[in-house]
């Protein structure tokens, strides 16, 4: 999957929306699954189907942008710390505040 789907698609549905945090994550998410051992390539496309499928529900850019970080927590320490770094302070909140609802409420699974 192309991360140009999920752009247009955002475009579509938001035109005068800010798509630079999704192409953020993704580099984000193209380097760490490249960087990290045992990871492949369907980690990545997993994030990208989901970013699609909450692009597709209407979602802004910056959700969809941090939906498509959901399972880099999982995998990395200090990935707050990274996402604030490399892609953008508020999709740091918006995945964490993901991983403490996800406890309570958890997310369905629109990528599987």
């Amino acid at each position: 999957m192309s991360i140009d789907k999920i752009i247009q698609t955002i475009n579509q549905n938001h035109p005068d929306s800010d798509t630079t945090t999704i192409t953020q994550s993704y580099e984000f998410l193209r380097t760490f699954v490249n960087e990290t051992e045992g990871l492949k390539y369907e980690f990545l496309e997993k994030a990208l189907t989901r970013g699609l499928a909450f692009a597709k529900n209407k979602a802004g850019a910056r959700f969809t942008a941090a939906s498509m970080l959901f399972d880099v927590p999982e995998t990395e320490e200090n990935y707050y710390k990274k996402i604030r770094g490399e892609v953008d302070e508020e999709i740091a909140q918006l995945v964490k505040s993901h991983r403490v609802m996800n406890q309570y409420l958890p997310l369905p699974q629109y990528a599987d």
